[in-house]
């Protein structure tokens, strides 16, 4: 990771208070996209060891990618990372009811029986063979938007997580290729 502040000295043990971090600018990729680098630093008590923490981007989804490293304008090797996505929404969000299932996959169909394309109201969704209410309890204009990021993702043939409640009502969305 180049040179530190503080400064250790080689063949010495990194400090754990101040942690020993680069002097320069650190930055991450995964798969190519770019990844939040958390902490990046000499590992306290080791010698010659650094670890870095970094943010696997959001809309990855499951698979091998590869981790490269820049700091001071030097790249890593890369590393590959297992990436597994989950359909569950961030912790910011809060944790989820007991009673909400979450689904993932493409959109199968959305009907619009009861309204019109137009107005962005649906009747039922399918996410992965699950069929939903979209409707039941959303309005607008956020019932609207959900509707046509559906729309959106079935065109594109993006996939999706979605969590719902036992009326079939969905509450988080996440497109992802």
């Amino acid at each position: 990771i180049g040179t530190t502040t503080p400064a250790v000295t080689d063949g010495n043990a990194a400090p754990g208070s101040p942690l020993a971090v680069p002097a320069g600018q650190a930055r991450a990729t995964i798969g190519g996209q770019n990844a939040t680098v958390l902490f990046l630093g000499l590992t306290p008590g080791a010698v010659g060891l650094a670890q870095a923490n970094v943010q696997i981007p959001e809309q990855l989804a499951t698979g091998d990618y590869p981790l490269v490293l820049t700091v001071n304008g030097q790249t890593s090797r890369s590393a590959l990372v297992a990436v597994k996505s989950s359909p569950l929404p961030p912790a910011v969000l809060g944790p989820l009811p007991s009673d909400f299932k979450c689904v993932s996959g493409s959109v199968d169909f959305i009907t619009f029986s009861l309204a019109t394309k137009a107005s962005q109201m649906a009747d039922e969704v399918s996410i992965g063979g699950t069929k939903l209410c979209a409707n039941c309890q959303l309005k607008q204009p956020v019932y609207g938007n959900l509707v046509a990021k559906l729309e959106a993702a079935r065109v594109d043939g993006l996939n999706v997580d979605a969590c719902y409640d036992p009326f079939g009502t969905m509450s988080y969305l996440r497109l992802r290729p």
